[in-house]
């Protein structure tokens, strides 16, 4: 669970093992308003393990990592992007389940990690951790 600000307010976002939250078919991902739950741009076709609000530098979002191929109708492999309107792929996501995300600055500024069971990130060889920013 994590806060996020989709432009409407604060609220409170879920993913987990699940497909329905308050009797909304939501689809391992939710908001909740403070009053009722809705479903997240069509949610995600497995298993959300890992939500986290990050920065890439073009507007703050909501990042969610798990067992998922898809998010809403776009194609992310196991990493994806809601700005609050719409999904999206981060580059071509890894080749395996993301399980845990933080965001940390070495010094070059805030960079968004993963980890997981995956041995490539965007197309490149790691070692289950990958590194999305500077």
């Amino acid at each position: 669970m994590t806060v996020f600000d989709d432009g409407n307010g604060a609220a409170l976002y879920a993913g987990g093992d699940f497909i329905t939250a308050g009797g909304v078919q939501t689809n391992y991902i939710a908001k909740w308003d403070g009053a009722q739950w809705s479903a997240i741009g069509g949610g995600m076709n497995d298993v959300v393990h890992q939500l986290i609000v990050f920065d890439d530098g073009s507007g703050t979002a909501l990042y969610a990592g798990g067992r998922f191929t898809r998010a809403g109708d776009v194609e992310a492999s196991f990493i994806a992007r809601w700005d609050g309107t719409q999904w999206s792929a981060l580059d071509s996501g890894t080749n395996g389940p993301v399980l845990a995300m933080a965001v940390f600055d070495d010094g070059s500024g805030p960079a968004l990690h993963a980890g997981g069971f995956f041995n490539t990130a965007g197309g490149e060889p790691v070692v289950r951790t990958a590194q999305y920013g500077p």
